[in-house]
């Protein structure tokens, strides 16, 4: 029978706290280097250990509750097993090599601090055997919905969040998910069904988005791999979420427990048809780690990554595409939540491999360069009342783009709780992240992009533009106000305030648009009646630019070679502006435009292809 001594706490006081370690007398004992310990024979942990390596052929049981900063299993034979007690990782567990069986005794911890993860193992996985308990701290502060998922192998039973959080929903068959109930009993968890709509960046769309509520009895689980949108209103129990009172909500870490998924593997995701309202997927990070996106394969699936941001001062998608994003989007995304991705053929999948899984930011690679960008801008809207914004980002060629979707380079918009501001191209697509073809010299390039802005209350408001990479070819771009016939050039961190009123006009979603080398912003008054059309010849929508010496009462008629008027209206009184007409609908030809001002005519061709 083997004979155990104890290993003094005191010559280990420099890296490890109150930590008792039992070795077997006669054979190898652990050794201390720098910060780590390498363990070789049994361990009983009752402290707080920094650095832990197991790397020997030997049979190793760890028993005790204590916690293990970082933990690395790089063992070629022999196994290792937490038997009693509970281990608790706070930073990393390393899978090098070799397999640990949990007993169902190992937590992943996460705290204001940050969370645990599992770094890259085998791509066969098998590095983990047994249950974890996964932990995801949520701040407190302010109740909102958040998208959140597990990365277990096997669905998850809703009873493992209502033990710290309330849900609540239709209790009249019953509550086997053990809801909480109120006066209302309305829901407060959903998933997604990718074959009911979108509704998302279609905002004419108003009906059913998607969203299909939890109910008390079923579905009871979250599926492999499914998202998951919950209202987080604090910690369970807390007074007044549910009774409408004033109060803060708690800090709260949801507990979850299961097997962790391990390996490569492939998830199939749905596409009902072409209608660019389905084939979106609501999808959990499958990893406990976070994840780079740019790492994922993908199948008949667009590159955009949509997350939801429950930011305190509103909700809103934040997007990223091709080294582009909105709103704070990024190509890492969280352990244990979900987020959007759109698939845009049949029998799209994303193949997940272990490598997909990081820390931080790679360094980039020796035989990669980042390409310079050019000719992108972002542009912010904020409620000066709210402090409420949204964010586009605009970007022209370099890459294979064209001015309709590519799901290489664009990405959706995705409409959060408050105004929406977007980008629309001539077949009214939305964007957050809208990337053109190349911009031509500016002694050629007229073209407009549509601004789109939705969801607006009356009130004051500012347009900011910030220059993420200068604009080439001595291309200058204008922000257009059609309500107020304000033309500003956009240089970075411009700003322009104005108002939404009470009519319709100012409400108008198509009020802003951005307008390339205008030929120039005629904000004077010159000696002679001037009149000016870009973009000439045009497909979609054309800007008449005028100015005279004195204010007259001025007209716009717009007819063929026949003389059959297409367009007809009066400006009143004015001496300088511009307005935008769509003549999208308009069969291809030649029209001509009259612009008259008291006793003066001034005839201009418009070509329409």
């Amino acid at each position: 029978m083997k004979k155990y001594f104890l290993l003094s706490i005191i010559l280990l006081a420099e890296y490890i706290a109150n930590a008792q370690f039992f070795v077997a007398t006669g054979e190898s004992v652990s050794v201390i280097s720098n910060d780590q310990l390498f363990l070789q024979e049994d361990l009983q942990n009752n402290g707080t250990i920094a650095r832990l390596t197991i790397n020997n052929s030997n049979t190793i049981s760890i028993s005790g509750v204590g916690i293990i900063n970082n933990l690395k299993l790089n063992k070629t034979a022999g196994n290792t097993t937490i038997t009693s007690g509970q281990q608790t990782i706070t930073n990393i567990y390393s899978p090098a090599a070799g397999t640990l069986n949990t007993g169902g005794k190992l937590i992943l911890s996460s705290s204001n601090l940050g969370s645990a993860r599992i770094e890259a193992g085998n791509a066969a996985g098998g590095y983990l055997s047994g249950n974890v308990l996964l932990q995801r701290y949520i701040p407190g502060g302010f109740r909102k919905f958040r998208f959140i998922g597990h990365p277990f192998d096997a669905p998850l039973s809703l009873t493992e969040l209502t033990d710290d959080i309330d849900i609540s929903g239709n209790l009249n068959d019953g509550n086997t998910n053990a809801f909480t109930a109120t006066v209302t009993n309305n829901p407060s968890a959903f998933y997604f069904d990718e074959s009911l709509d979108n509704g998302f960046y279609n905002s004419n769309t108003s009906t059913n988005s998607g969203w299909v509520a939890y109910t008390g009895i079923a579905p009871t689980n979250i599926g492999v791999g499914q998202g998951l949108r919950v209202l987080i209103r604090g910690s369970k129990g807390q007074t007044n979420p549910l009774t409408g009172g004033a109060y803060t909500p708690d800090a709260v870490t949801i507990s979850v427990n299961g097997q962790l998924k391990q390996g490569d593997f492939i998830q199939n995701l749905q596409y009902s048809n072409a209608n660019t309202n389905k084939g979106w997927n609501l999808i959990s990070n499958p990893y406990a780690s976070n994840i780079d996106w740019l790492l994922v394969g993908r199948n008949n699936v667009d590159n955009a990554v949509y997350t939801y941001l429950p930011r305190i001062d509103g909700g809103r998608y934040a997007t990223y595409i091709n080294g582009s994003s909105s709103n704070g989007g990024s190509n890492y995304i969280e352990s244990s939540s979900s987020f959007f991705v759109h698939a845009n053929g049949t029998s799209p999948f994303l193949t997940w491999q272990e490598t997909n899984k990081v820390s931080n930011e790679p360094t980039n690679s020796s035989f990669k360069l980042t390409p310079i960008k050019t000719n992108r801008y972002s542009f912010e809207v904020k409620n000066m009342a709210t402090n409420l914004t949204d964010e586009v980002v605009i970007r022209f060629g370099e890459d294979n783009a064209t001015d309709r979707f590519d799901s290489e380079f664009d990405a959706y918009n995705l409409p959060g709780s408050s105004h929406d501001l977007f980008v629309l191209d001539n077949k009214k697509t939305a964007y957050s992240i809208y990337h053109g073809s190349d911009l031509k010299n500016a002694s050629i390039e007229k073209r407009i992009i549509q601004l789109g802005l939705t969801n607006t209350v009356v009130g004051k408001y500012t347009f900011t533009a910030k220059e993420l990479n200068p604009f080439i070819l001595k291309n200058k771009a204008f922000l257009k106000d059609n309500y107020t016939n304000n033309l500003v050039e956009i240089v970075d961190n411009m700003s322009y305030s104005f108002e939404i009123k009470a009519d319709t006009a100012s409400q108008k979603t198509n009020r802003f648009s951005i307008i390339f080398n205008p030929i120039k912003n005629i904000p004077f008054a010159t000696s002679v009646l001037q009149v000016q059309i870009a973009p000439n010849p045009t497909t979609d929508l054309i800007n008449v630019y005028y100015s005279q010496p004195k204010s007259e009462g001025s007209n716009i008629k717009i007819t063929d070679g026949l003389g059959k008027e297409f367009y007809n209206k009066n400006l009143g009184t004015v001496s300088n502006g511009n307005i935008s007409i769509s003549i999208k609908t308009w069969n291809n030809g030649l029209y001509f435009l009259s612009f008259i001002s008291g006793n003066q005519t001034i005839i201009q061709k418009i070509i329409k292809n």
